[in-house]
């Protein structure tokens, strides 16, 4: 199975009632599925989980009033959805980091 990874932060910039906010996220990285092979060797995909952790205003303040109005919003996870996806970009590595970790258990 594939180590667990620690998650990547990342923040979106996101407009709310009138106002640009700088919005902190954190995301648990990606584990693509592996689907072929022997079945004792596949996985389901994992992952990818996002948390909205924090709210800076343009005077770079914490801001949790907006925080709490913000953080189940459709659209700021669509956005994140669509940042993170450049974040996670990890080539391969975390199949590479699976069959290292079987190897060396044989």
């Amino acid at each position: 199975m594939p180590r667990h990874r620690a998650r990547i932060p990342f923040n979106v910039l996101f407009e709310f009632e009138g106002a640009e906010y700088e919005v902190q996220c954190l995301m648990e990285p990606v584990t693509p599925a592996r689907i072929s092979g022997p079945p004792e060797d596949c996985y389901p995909a994992d992952g990818g989980e996002i948390e909205v952790v924090g709210v800076l205003d343009e005077d770079n303040k914490q801001r949790p009033d907006i925080l709490e109005k913000i953080k189940n919003d459709e659209k700021l996870y669509e956005k994140a959805l669509d940042i993170s996806s450049d974040v996670d970009d990890d080539d391969g590595y975390a199949d590479y980091c699976y069959d290292r970790d079987r190897d060396d258990n044989l």
